[in-house]
């Protein structure tokens, strides 16, 4: 693997997980305005000449295959997203996961820049926690839970009612135990100090990369690695191997470009970025 990480011996996972079952006694309000891609998280691709821009971000729309200059309210959400159908009374909301971690992760992010970048090795845990709620809430893994169950919803005159639920309560239960197999994984941070190449987002906040034929045979090998976009500086790059290299070390400039590439790839609805970079079709 040719990126900015060295391989050593394998290291175990295990990728199964169990699910909650959604219990019932909480009321929830409906119709958010609901940001599968946290505002917080996407001030962190802002240049920093634009930070008192009213619509600082550059953000290419995969459909329209067009670059158009946007603010963080203006993209990156669905109304209603996360909740649950009306008459549910879930034990608890997304609104009760996604809270803390949303207030943290944009305080941690700057401590991070502002002391240097080797510094993030304290708080390891936390940004990891984050990349793996990311995941979770992103709508590849709700489709991914409804293909799942709606199967076995075929007689059910409510299944995409009841598969919107079952994905959502998934969701809760699946980023803990995400976050805490992430957790044994091998990590490095990489940085760049120039925002005219950044690291770049997409609203597929972290990405896998495997020598493998399909994500199942990978995880079945236990030999992948994963890369999520902190900022436009900064990208922790993980594998299920140990790695051989420093933790905390700048970009080459090729490999900046090959983030670039990745996060291109991985985005089914918009990329994000400081500039507007000639390497996405426009």
């Amino acid at each position: 693997m040719c990126l900015v990480i060295e391989m050593g011996s394998r290291a175990n996972s295990n990728w199964a997980g169990s699910y909650d079952v959604m219990a019932t006694n909480t009321k929830q309000p409906l119709s958010r305005k609901d940001h599968f891609v946290p505002q917080g998280y996407l001030r962190g691709f802002v240049h920093p000449a634009r930070i008192r821009h009213p619509k600082p971000l550059w953000v290419f729309d995969v459909q329209r295959s067009r670059w158009d200059q946007k603010s963080t309210s203006q993209f990156g959400f669905e109304r209603g997203f996360y909740d649950y159908s009306s008459g549910s009374e879930p034990d608890a909301t997304a609104e009760d996961l996604f809270k803390r971690p949303e207030n943290d992760f944009p305080l941690i992010r700057d401590q991070i820049r502002n002391e240097g970048y080797s510094t993030w090795l304290q708080h390891r845990g936390p940004l990891l926690s984050f990349a793996a709620l990311l995941t979770a809430r992103s709508q590849l893994f709700r489709d991914q839970c409804a293909s799942g169950i709606l199967p076995s919803l075929t007689s059910c005159a409510s299944k995409e009612t009841l598969a919107k639920n079952y994905s959502i309560t998934t969701m809760r239960s699946e980023t803990p135990r995400r976050a805490t197999e992430w957790k044994m994984y091998h990590w490095v941070l990489r940085y760049t100090t120039n925002p005219d190449f950044p690291v770049i987002a997409s609203d597929q906040s972290v990405g896998m990369m495997a020598s493998a034929k399909n994500q199942p045979e990978a995880y079945q090998n236990r030999d992948f690695w994963l890369w999520f976009p902190i900022s436009w500086d900064t990208c922790l790059i993980g594998s299920t191997i140990p790695l051989r290299n420093e933790s905390t070390a700048e970009f080459e400039e090729a490999h900046v470009a090959e983030i670039q590439k990745l996060v291109c790839s991985y985005a089914a609805l918009f990329v994000v970025s400081p500039v507007q970079l000639s390497g996405v079709a426009a």
